[in-house]
């Protein structure tokens, strides 16, 4: 049966480590009453704008954060910010192309890593042993914001995606949008098993550490607003759910106004809740609101590089 107790936390999702990592930061985040402090894990080669927190960085807030009863929440990129290194070694990255472009079948080389490549995984899965050993782990989410999907071209194209799919079936992965041709079918189907797959592989190396922590994935709003066909970006939140702890999602007011065509546009927070937690049913839900606002509009960030996140079922603001 359905379990519908209540489960709720308040998460303090801290962005800029130059402002947030201070012990007078994270005691009046436990004034305030919140459980957990969230960071975004990042190599200090991938780091943007100072958001982030690099190893070093985290592993001082998650003490602090163990010193006063807190727990600590990481997402982890993986396919994104991977510029440094795609500079280095473009063969690394995922190719794409535009299927409903009948005037070019080109592939395209996109700017975030293929996440099916040996030598990335292996990559990933060392950075999450860094990662396991944290003090006051809670929670990891994977591949923050990823797809297979961008800007209307989906992957992945590159050598090795193409011959592993071909020696499934015999055949190079297709190009053509074709709802006539079973081999499409099998394309579409065979980028979200794998991605499936490959997220399953690094959640078992998580668990065989630290069978207690909750896996999951955090992504941007687009799969639960639907702005992109669940086709293009390869990602099913109802297959996710049956396989992880948690999924996770970060709505941004204003910011993702052209995106998801919620109006009015405040409306994308309830939107995207309603859909994650309908399709995660037992599995956690995580809602971590970004109040971005257009001037001259109320509800300011009074505190930069907070936002606040709960689990399901969830009362999302901006």
């Amino acid at each position: 049966m359905h379990n519908n107790t209540r489960k709720l936390r308040r998460s303090a999702r801290l962005l800029f480590p130059k402002t947030t990592l201070d012990p007078s930061v994270i005691d009046q985040i436990v004034e305030e009453g919140f459980c957990d402090v969230c960071v975004t894990f990042v190599e200090m080669e991938q780091m943007f704008t100072d958001q982030g927190f690099n190893l070093e960085q985290a592993e001082q807030l998650a003490q602090m954060a163990q010193e006063r009863g807190l727990t600590l929440t990481a997402f982890v990129s993986y396919m994104k910010y991977q510029h440094p290194l795609l500079a280095r070694e473009p063969q690394r990255a995922m190719l794409v192309c535009d299927p409903l472009d009948i005037n070019n079948r080109s592939l395209k080389t996109s700017d975030m890593l293929c996440p099916f490549q040996p030598d990335n995984k292996q990559r990933y899965l060392d950075l999450l042993g860094k990662i396991t050993k944290l003090p006051a782990l809670r929670e990891v989410h994977l591949n923050d914001e990823a797809s297979l999907s961008i800007r209307n071209c989906i992957g992945c194209y590159c050598p090795h995606c193409a011959n592993q799919f071909e020696k499934l079936t015999g055949s190079p992965p297709p190009r053509t949008c074709n709802w006539s041709d079973s081999l499409w079918i099998t394309w579409l189907e065979n980028r979200m098993q794998s991605w499936i797959d490959v997220h399953a592989e690094f959640r078992d190396h998580i668990k065989n550490t630290l069978p207690s922590i909750a896996v999951g994935i955090k992504h941007g709003p687009r799969p639960a607003a639907m702005s992109f066909n669940p086709w293009k970006e390869a990602i099913s939140l109802a297959h996710e759910a049956e396989c992880f702890d948690v999924l996770a999602l970060n709505p941004y007011h204003f910011t993702h106004i052209h995106i998801a065509d919620f109006r009015p546009h405040r409306r994308i927070v309830s939107e995207v809740t309603r859909t994650l937690v309908g399709a995660c049913l037992d599995c956690d839900s995580n809602v971590y609101p970004q109040g971005f606002m257009p001037p001259g509009v109320s509800t300011p960030l009074n505190q930069t590089g907070w936002s606040v996140g709960r689990n399901r079922p969830l009362c999302t603001w901006c």
